[in-house]
């Protein structure tokens, strides 16, 4: 399965992250938590960690928010973004993001069965020009622009990606805000958004998923739904995108390890 989950702070995009991987391990058989981005399950007194989401592509945040680090690299690495200038700033998250298309990933496409992301370049489109000081309309790297050219190459490389936009009333999203309540502190600890920016970023948002030109795609709103009945929704409105291959994956889940390929003779 490909996802990318887009949206605005505090629509729950990490809270559903969690609930996918747990839900899409237990759907294709893998271990939870175990993973190039994730730590294993086993490990004693430590909570499962999810590893499918890359979600380093909004500044401050450049790091995974588990996996390669612990929480004083996060903090670091968050100080010392923030003070690099726009056009660094610029080169950096243009490497960041474009580095998923690079050839590593790209040959390994094929074989990685998953690959989800948290933003990746559609938070890009709309928080360079908001917050970043780069990327505006007419402007040198020009996020929109950027964006549609990067759907392409998604259509290209991986076109059964799943594009969900995750959204909630602007009152809903000023009252988390205010409360600052999350699972995940340290990734909106140093976060540019701002709440009188509310209205304004849940329009960009809807309007670069309006924009953009991947063919699956569906949103959810999380305003007044709790984790479980939005992951409920997300679920149910997947169905319909579920590859044929992930399909034999779900069907094959419980058989042996190391059972082998299939032999058509006797």
């Amino acid at each position: 399965m490909r996802l990318i989950l887009a949206g605005i702070e505090y629509a729950g995009k990490h809270t559903l992250a969690l609930r996918i991987e747990r839900w899409w391990a237990e759907q294709t058989g893998q271990d939870i938590g175990v993973g190039p981005h994730g730590r294993a399950a086993d490990v004693e007194d430590e909570e499962p960690r999810f590893h499918k989401f890359h979600d380093h592509f909004n500044i401050p945040y450049i790091m995974h928010t588990t996996g390669h680090h612990d929480d004083e690299q996060v903090e670091a690495g968050q100080k010392h973004v923030l003070t690099l200038p726009p056009g660094l700033m610029e080169y950096f998250q243009r490497y960041n993001i474009m580095n998923k298309f690079s050839l590593g990933y790209a040959v390994n496409y094929i074989e990685y069965e998953d690959m989800f992301f948290i933003d990746w370049y559609y938070g890009e489109a709309v928080y360079a020009p908001l917050y970043y000081g780069y990327g505006g309309v007419g402007q040198y790297g020009d996020r929109r622009k950027l964006a549609r050219t990067l759907d392409k190459s998604v259509l290209k490389v991986i076109p059964d990606t799943v594009l969900v936009l995750m959204k909630a009333a602007p009152e809903a999203i000023r009252k988390r805000f205010r409360e600052r309540k999350s699972p995940f502190p340290h990734r909106h600890g140093a976060t540019p958004f701002r709440e009188e920016d509310t209205e304004l970023v849940l329009e960009r948002f809807e309007e670069e998923y309006e924009n953009s030109l991947l063919t699956y795609r569906f949103d959810l709103d999380t305003t007044d739904a709790s984790v479980e009945e939005t992951f409920g929704e997300f679920a149910r409105k997947i169905k319909p995108y579920i590859t044929t291959e992930d399909r034999v994956r779900m069907l094959s889940r419980d058989l042996p390890r190391d059972a082998g390929s299939f032999s058509s003779t006797s």
